[in-house]
């Protein structure tokens, strides 16, 4: 009788080490995701980017415990593209992504390796006024950079 209470409390110490170990490993990774998440940006701004502008929609965050996701709901996934900043360049009146403008060739005088040179694209006013007055960290970096003053700029 006393070896089957031993292995009920071997079970039960077994369970309970198994739950702390899942929770110190959740939180490795959460915080791996989280350091990683700030390299990637990091990256990005060094390059003069943003995850925004090269994928067109922001990074999503991990999903909270316990909520479903879209497709355990029963909802019909839909694939809509998010803006969160107005387009950064200019052309014809009308606003390019980066991606688009990369590929034009009224860019062509402003490429440079396959990239835009925002410098010669400030020099061509091809930066969208509308996308410098915006409240972006992303805009305030590109400002301080390139010591803009939004106000005075126009196309």
């Amino acid at each position: 009788m006393s070896e089957i209470h031993d292995l009920i409390a071997e079970a039960q110490r077994m369970e309970t080490e198994r739950a702390e170990l899942q929770r110190q490993l959740d939180s490795v990774k959460k915080k791996a995701q989280k350091e990683l998440k700030k390299e990637i940006d990091r990256m990005c701004s060094v390059a003069g980017t943003s995850v925004e502008e090269l994928y067109g929609v922001k990074l999503p965050s991990a999903p909270k415990k316990g909520r479903k996701s879209k497709a355990a709901s029963g909802k019909k996934k839909t694939t809509r593209r998010r803006r969160a900043l107005p387009d950064k360049y200019l052309v014809g009146g009308k606003g390019v992504d980066g991606r688009k403008a990369r590929k034009m060739p009224e860019f062509d005088s402003v490429r440079v390796d396959g990239k835009i040179d925002d410098e010669k694209a400030l020099a061509a006013k091809m930066i969208n006024p509308v996308w410098l007055s915006t409240d972006s960290p992303v805009v305030k970096r590109f400002i301080k950079d390139y010591g803009v003053d939004p106000a005075k700029y126009s196309v």
